[in-house]
């Protein structure tokens, strides 16, 4: 599923079963889209000779982004276990009144075994930036299947371009280089950004809240915090896997013990409803690491979630009853 111009994909195929049809014109809808790739880091190893090359590279700790291709179609596979109309936990089914289209996959890389970076991170942001923004044309939102945790900086870039400002960002994981690299690229508004669940690296001020704090104060204060940095303006969510427990999430390219379970990951992101939330990604997820689908179905859901938050918001402006 590459680059898809929305007539070529098997419906049962696409994430919780939506339609690939261009939306109609007119009203702004929800498009679902993927990223096979990755930024950080490589292609994933095909064929012999060279298993013993990314091997090397993995014991420097080099892996983010092995496997970031399959991501997508794992987290589409996942969805067909969840029905979309459900009207759990809203009470209605969110996506009655709201358009939403499966936009398909970009693929990206950084590099492979003959380019090196940054000349192909380069590229690769840009294609992810180019996708994006002609899926965001016209209003539409857009929720991203990631994919390795650095497209979320061509994803940022894309929308903050569409919304004509910064977006607050929140942010769940269990490493801050992201919060920093996208403050220092103007994506973001870093006033009233906030990172969720970290716990490596040095802890940062009022715009962190570490998985001890986390686990401590659970997800009402956690929700409080939230509303107080980022309750006022336009935001983007990025939920990595990473954020989870690798209990919960083994399939992710750098695990850090310590983290939230699926059960509190779902209150907060069911929790952010108070929030002008216009775009989302899940990422991290690498499918050759998982364990019975359980992290693929965990990242399922979490977006399943974000985009009916999302076509709720839709639905409320729209004035649709």
């Amino acid at each position: 599923m590459r680059d898809t111009d929305g007539t070529g994909m098997d419906a049962a195929a696409t994430f919780l079963g939506f339609p690939t049809a261009a939306l109609p014109p007119g009203r702004p809808g929800l498009v679902i889209s993927g990223v096979a790739g990755s930024v950080s880091g490589r292609r994933a190893p095909v064929g012999p000779g060279i298993a013993d090359d990314f091997t090397a590279e993995a014991e420097l700790g080099l892996e983010v982004g092995f496997g970031s291709e399959a991501a997508p179609a794992a987290l589409r596979r996942a969805s067909r276990r969840i029905r979309a109309s459900d009207p759990y936990p809203w009470g209605v089914d969110a996506f009655a009144r709201c358009p939403v289209r499966d936009g398909g996959d970009v693929a990206a890389f950084s590099n492979n075994l003959t380019e090196q970076q940054p000349a192909g991170r380069q590229r690769a942001e840009r294609e992810i930036d180019e996708h994006a923004s002609s899926l965001l044309a016209d209003g539409h939102r857009l929720v991203t299947l990631g994919g390795d945790a650095d497209i979320t900086l061509p994803l940022l870039a894309a929308h903050a371009r569409a919304h004509g400002r910064p977006l607050n960002l929140i942010v769940f994981g269990a490493h801050p280089e992201l919060f920093d690299v996208a403050s220092a690229a103007g994506s973001i508004n870093p006033e009233r950004s906030l990172r969720v669940g970290v716990r490596s690296g040095v802890p940062g001020g009022r715009e962190t809240l570490s998985a001890d704090w986390l686990l401590q104060q659970g997800p009402a204060a956690t929700l409080a915090r939230i509303r107080e940095r980022a309750g006022v303006g336009p935001v983007y969510v990025s939920f990595n896997v990473a954020c989870l427990a690798p209990a919960f999430a083994p399939g992710t390219g750098m695990p850090v013990v310590g983290g939230a379970s699926t059960a509190l990951a779902l209150a907060l992101i069911r929790g952010l409803g108070m929030l002008d939330l216009v775009g989302a990604d899940v990422v991290g997820l690498v499918p050759g690491r998982d364990h019975g689908e359980i992290t693929a179905r965990a990242g399922a859901q979490f977006a399943r979630e974000l985009c009916g938050l999302i076509a709720l918001r839709l639905r409320d402006r729209a004035h649709v009853p």
